[in-house]
């Protein structure tokens, strides 16, 4: 497969000159912003091959609307009168995979979605709209295309089948559905109406409006400054005393920092030697902690220490009096950043319960590990949008010298919209 790069001055202009050279059916593999020239100009990159594998089911049968399509379900709520486009793009979506069912279902309104991407519109307060897709429908089903002349931001005719592919397309990345119609909403909103059926524009646009909302720690935020002081907390086996080794590489091998830790992960069976060899590969202070009490003078001891990375141990979500526990450990250490490590694979429901239980704590920033595991970071969008927190670092295998990453926006956005394989990130 030939990998070609292309350049320009925004995303847009960038995916069109991919599409004008490759073809339709090109690939996009990975976006990337770079300062180019003389005058450092911000430019972007587009990597780019002349093939492109189908990314779902539903995007490749939109247009067979004979084809009968195995039982799925979605949830489209607060039905409308006058249907915003992110509902109809979902009810168009419903139909085009089976049909619209008899019974209606109730669920969070897309409201929700409009006010974490800053969507200012006023919509009616009831309608009826079914949701239930039926397994096995007659083949006889026909997708009938709503009327959208009364839709949001005047957006009509974007419902198409461009539209309808990128809606499909962002589902199969675990985005929820509402979210999902949303972002083609207001990005084809965003193009003029003679480009609403140009699916290269549209996918650009909802890369864009990521890049905007997104929140990420700054490069600067990895910078030295007087004591700088993590806490790593999350549930069992998600890596965080791998993420801790591949912080204290990073600290000691590229800032030249002087570094403590605090292990407070004293029940895990080999976690105390971990820590001694960590400290003796990269001549390191260890604090062993093995209760609230000894906490004040393990700090003390590492008052003159550049960066202090404290060890929490794994705690479930479910456990309330343990989490309390360490909120008040966490409180004697007042750390500047509280970073909540979640592997890149877990679930959209278990992510959100998991920030939630986790809040108490004080969490600033996220950390997702064993990106070789998962297949998408969709599931990730909606809580990284909704809960404020920065994704600083990005995790993947065993490796402390190179499986450490911090993404920028664009980069974020690319992987989140499985425009960028998780698995050759590090490659």
């Amino acid at each position: 497969m030939q990998i070609k790069t292309f350049r320009a001055k925004s995303i847009q202009e960038a995916l069109q000159l991919v599409r004008e050279k490759l073809g339709p059916d090109a690939c996009v593999l990975d976006t990337r912003e770079v300062r180019a020239g003389l005058t450092r100009r911000q430019m972007i990159e587009v990597d780019a091959s002349s093939h492109r594998e189908p990314k779902n089911r539903i995007a490749s049968t939109l247009h067979e609307t004979h084809q009968p399509q195995t039982s799925s379900r979605l949830s489209i709520s607060d039905e409308l009168d006058q249907p915003s486009l992110a509902t109809q793009l979902l009810e168009n979506e419903l139909k085009a995979n089976g049909g619209v069912g008899k019974n209606a279902v109730q669920t969070q309104s897309p409201l929700s979605s409009q006010e974490r991407l800053g969507v200012q519109t006023t919509l009616p307060s009831h309608a009826t709209l079914g949701n239930s897709m039926q397994e096995g429908h007659s083949n006889s089903a026909q997708a009938v295309e709503p009327s959208y002349s009364n839709t949001q931001s005047g957006a009509s005719g974007s419902s198409s089948p461009a539209a309808r592919e990128i809606l499909g397309e962002l589902m199969a990345q675990g985005i929820e559905g509402d979210l999902a119609a949303e972002l083609v909403s207001r990005a084809a909103a965003r193009c003029a109406s003679e480009f609403r059926n140009d699916a290269w524009l549209i996918r650009g646009q909802v890369s864009q409006i990521l890049v905007e909302r997104l929140k990420v720690a700054s490069a600067e935020a990895e910078m030295p400054y007087d004591q700088k002081m993590i806490a790593v907390v999350g549930p069992s086996g998600v890596g965080k005393t791998t993420f801790l080794s591949k912080l204290a590489h990073r600290a000691h091998h590229e800032w030249n920092q002087q570094i403590g830790i605090v292990a407070m992960d004293t029940w895990r069976h080999g976690a105390v030697e971990q820590y001694l060899e960590l400290a003796e590969t990269l001549n390191v202070e260890v604090e062993v902690v093995g209760g609230m009490e000894q906490l004040a003078p393990a700090l003390q001891r590492l008052r003159e220490f550049d960066l202090v990375l404290i060890d929490t141990a794994g705690r479930s979500p479910q456990d309330l009096p343990q989490i309390e526990y360490l909120k008040e450990m966490l409180q004697i250490a007042q750390p500047t950043e509280t970073q909540l490590v979640m592997s890149a694979s877990a679930s959209q429901s278990h992510i959100k319960h998991t920030i939630q239980r986790f809040a108490s704590v004080g969490l600033t920033h996220v950390c997702l590990t064993k990106l070789d595991e998962g297949n998408s970071l969709g599931q990730w969008l909606s809580s990284l949008l909704d809960s404020g927190l920065l994704l600083q670092y990005l995790s993947h295998g065993p490796n402390v010298e190179k499986d450490l990453m911090t993404p920028n926006k664009r980069h974020l956005a690319s992987m989140l919209l499985g425009q960028t394989q998780l698995h050759a990130i590090f490659e």
